[in-house]
């Protein structure tokens, strides 16, 4: 059981550290695509990769060991939100491989295409990210109380570069 509250302290944290190393690339890129250049970001991408990379193997761990727990065994409740969390992960994992792949090929960065990928990466992290914001404040030992003003925050945090974006 200690292992598990450890696992989940350090997921916690590496996944406090993602969130910011995405949104840092989130308002960076979203002001390259505004002024049209783009300065190399890679430091910041590789440590979001490698930090992505940890959180993954780490909510993999999590998750079993939460799901085999003799002591608390999870409810339905839990289970649910587990999936959701599994769910929204997927899915921003699917758009970041589709933002990556529009880089490769070349897109320009203020092209239609490239900017829905864009909108739609802030938006399935800022799902993401609100998904888990119950489990991080319990992982980090964080009040409860801080549920809300964090969620508002993720959100403040996935709307500025939007609209840095669609800015006329």
């Amino acid at each position: 059981m200690r292992e598990y509250l450890n696992t989940r302290f350090i997921n916690g944290c590496i996944s406090g550290l993602l969130l910011v190393a995405f949104m840092a690339h989130a308002a960076f890129g979203s002001l390259a695509v505004r002024w049209g250049r783009v300065s190399s970001l890679s430091m910041l991408i590789w440590l979001g990769v490698a930090l992505m990379l940890a959180h993954l193997v780490l909510c993999i761990l999590t998750s079993q060991q939460m799901l085999t727990d003799k002591v608390r065994p999870p409810s339905a409740r839990k289970q649910r939100h587990l999936v959701l969390k599994w769910l929204t992960g997927a899915a921003l994992m699917v758009v970041a491989v589709a933002h990556i792949a529009a880089i490769r090929c070349g897109l320009p960065f203020n092209g239609w295409v490239f900017i829905v990928i864009a909108l739609l990466l802030l938006l399935t992290l800022a799902s993401h990210a609100i998904v888990g914001t119950k489990s991080l404040l319990k992982d980090l030992n964080l009040p409860r109380t801080l549920r809300l003003p964090l969620r508002l925050l993720i959100t403040a945090t996935s709307l500025a570069p939007a609209i840095i974006i669609l800015w006329p």
